[in-house]
């Protein structure tokens, strides 16, 4: 299955020279990306100069995951020689092509497959610095890309003066998808850094995976042409419900929230452990978000047994992260990394999304959508007993807190 754009995002470009390291860039995937996939980067230069230089990255076997990070590293000891400095799928490089491969602060990399531009990073915030500098020279198309940025205008896999006027950048939020393009969301210095672990104030790529593996790896949602990240989906694109059919996405709504000085108990993180609930991978979701359990729709919070199903601990939880809300026509069930779930249902309303003037453009006035016929539990105390013996929840009252929303998985 081919790549699509906003299936990676640059997380880091380091422009200096410093030990075994003559420049290095790093990325991540936002969806699961398959065995023999290949991404072409080009260093483009003017034509009366350098001209296009290129070489391709192929995923190796074990294929990349959603928000898997590959690190790409040119060999200063002999240039040109492109060396995987950490690559999950076990994949391979290419020859350089072209003229040599050569980036500074105020180059570009460009990610590209089958013509298309995928992804971009430039360092510089000079005179004259951009993304798509001597684009002819590579000969692609931002056709995809152009469609990209007009239905998801939050989402773009362009990072354009992240550095300001720098050498090495790495990004420090913890959205790449949302805060990727945004140089605020990104660290700089012009002193020298390893390019295979680099560190920019007390940004790493330690923390760099922690943060983003945590928040901002896109919850899975089953389409008629597989899964995708919700973050991906918007207005129009159709998803699967848990029994198969199609509907389409009539608005994806997000909210971002600060966890400095503590969380509602409503929007607080449950993480859903791999086959606690049918989930083929970890799923986080908000506490009162509606899972779907022997015919109940019943509050993610209401479920926690401090094992399978539990809170996120405030440690593991960055300063600000982003949840997603998928709305269609009906109150529907659809899967999320496998497990059933609910689409929105306005009974809190939409003024509290982040986006919700992108709804009132796209419709005009609010709706109403009428409730699924199940009975909701959103207090543990009023779980039936076969559900609290099958995921072992102790016989108690305590709630954290008595619809929610699909946080990124880790």
């Amino acid at each position: 299955m081919a790549i699509s754009v906003g299936d990676i995002y640059f997380t880091a470009n380091i422009t200096d020279l410093s030990g075994a390291g003559a420049e290095s860039f790093s990325f991540v995937a936002t969806t699961a990306i398959a065995a023999g996939e290949v991404i072409t980067f080009h260093g483009p230069e003017s034509a009366f100069t350098v001209g296009n230089s290129s070489f391709t990255f192929t995923v190796g076997a074990a294929g990349l995951s959603a928000f898997d990070r590959v690190t790409i590293v040119e060999s200063s000891l002999v240039p040109n020689t492109i060396i995987l400095a950490s690559d999950p799928s076990g994949g391979s490089t290419s020859a350089v092509s072209g003229n040599g491969w050569s980036i500074t602060d105020n180059d570009n990399i460009i990610a590209a497959q089958g013509g298309q531009v995928l992804a971009a990073i430039v360092n510089s915030s000079s005179s004259g610095s951009a993304w798509n500098n001597n684009l002819d020279v590579t000969g692609l198309s931002t056709t995809q890309l152009d469609s990209f940025l007009l239905a998801n205008s939050t989402l773009s896999p362009i990072a354009e003066h992240v550095g300001g006027l720098t050498d090495n950048a790495m990004f420090s939020g913890t959205d790449i998808t949302t805060q990727g393009s945004n140089p605020a969301f990104w660290v700089s210095t012009d002193d020298a850094v390893d390019h295979t672990s680099p560190t920019i104030g007390t940004t790493t790529y330690t923390t760099q995976d922690a943060n983003i593996n945590c928040f901002a790896a896109g919850t899975m949602i089953a389409t008629p042409t597989g899964e995708r990240a919700v973050e991906t989906l918007c207005a129009g694109d159709r998803i699967l419900t848990a029994d198969g059919q199609e509907t389409r996405v009539l608005w994806l709504a997000q909210q971002t929230i600060d966890a400095r000085h503590g969380i509602a108990a409503r929007r607080a993180p449950v993480r859903i452990a791999a086959g606690a609930l049918d989930n083929h991978s970890d799923l986080i979701v908000t506490a009162d978000h509606g899972m779907i359990v022997d015919g109940l729709v019943i509050n993610a919070s209401a479920l926690v047994n401090g094992g399978t199903i539990d809170w996120v601990a405030d440690a593991d939880i960055p300063a600000g992260f982003t949840v997603y809300h998928i709305e269609t026509a009906a109150h529907d069930v659809i899967l999320a990394n496998g497990a059933a779930a609910e689409t929105f249902m306005d009974a809190a309303g939409r003024a509290c999304f982040d986006n919700h003037q992108d709804y009132l453009d796209l419709y005009g006035c609010e709706r109403i959508i009428p409730e699924m016929n199940r009975p909701r539990i959103s207090s543990r105390r009023l779980l039936p007993a076969a559900i609290r013996a099958r995921l072992g929840i102790a016989e108690d009252s305590t709630d954290k807190c008595s619809g929610g929303d699909l946080a990124q998985s880790a």
